[in-house]
């Protein structure tokens, strides 16, 4: 999800986007904040670091990497290893924290932040990006000396489905079709894992499909 602008709101209509926002952030598994690098570091920076850091997981892109930098590497690790007050001021960009009280909980309690340079312009560091994303939103596990079997041949089936459905779903985004079939291509993956954990049902992927998209166009 692509917020708006985190900044401080002049007016009512400004005020709840950027509480929406911060409610959007606060839902997500995995924050990305962007930052110029060829910009110095401000206060807004600083501000919007306190409110996002002790949510969770925390990426830090430092765009326009193409340019003369103008924020170190040290300088980050001191402001991401830095503890303080959340800013819950309306100044400071809203005013919807994450916590009620206004105090950021021990850092030693959030998750790692990591930092990737990136260049929307040349491309540069964003292989980097998406691997560090990939990490953290599905991290490799463990799996032994024997790896996991599947032992049930009806299992088996369901998965060799499920893998079909998720090659057509990736052909249908390489081709770049309407979105809302490659949500079918989608759900045709999950059907399959449904039988096996009963955890996804139609009406879950429907709901998706006729609020996010026009079908009948």
């Amino acid at each position: 999800m692509d917020t708006a602008g985190i900044r401080p709101a002049e007016d009512e209509a400004e005020r709840i986007g950027v509480e929406k926002s911060f409610q959007a952030i606060a839902d997500s598994d995995l924050r990305l904040l962007v930052v110029d690098a060829s910009q110095a570091w401000t206060d807004e920076d600083s501000s919007l670091l306190c409110k996002v850091r002790p949510l969770g997981a925390l990426l830090v892109a430092c765009n326009k990497s193409d340019l003369p930098p103008k924020i170190s590497s040290a300088d980050l690790d001191a402001f991401l290893t830095a503890t303080g007050e959340l800013d819950a001021s309306p100044e400071s960009g809203g005013g919807l924290g994450p916590s009620a009280g206004g105090q950021s909980p021990p850092l030693s309690e959030v998750s790692p932040a990591q930092v990737v340079w990136t260049s929307a312009l040349t491309g540069d560091g964003i292989p980097d990006l998406k691997e560090k994303i990939l990490e953290i939103a599905a991290p490799a596990r463990d799996l032994g000396l024997e790896g996991e079997f599947i032992t049930n041949l009806r299992h088996q089936q369901l998965l060799q489905d499920s893998l079909q459905a998720l090659a057509k779903a990736r052909q249908a985004a390489e081709q770049h079709l309407p979105h809302e079939m490659l949500l079918l291509d989608l759900y045709e993956a999950l059907r399959p894992l449904d039988q096996i954990t009963g955890a996804t049902y139609v009406d879950d992927v429907l709901d998706i499909i006729f609020s996010t998209f026009c079908v009948g166009k």
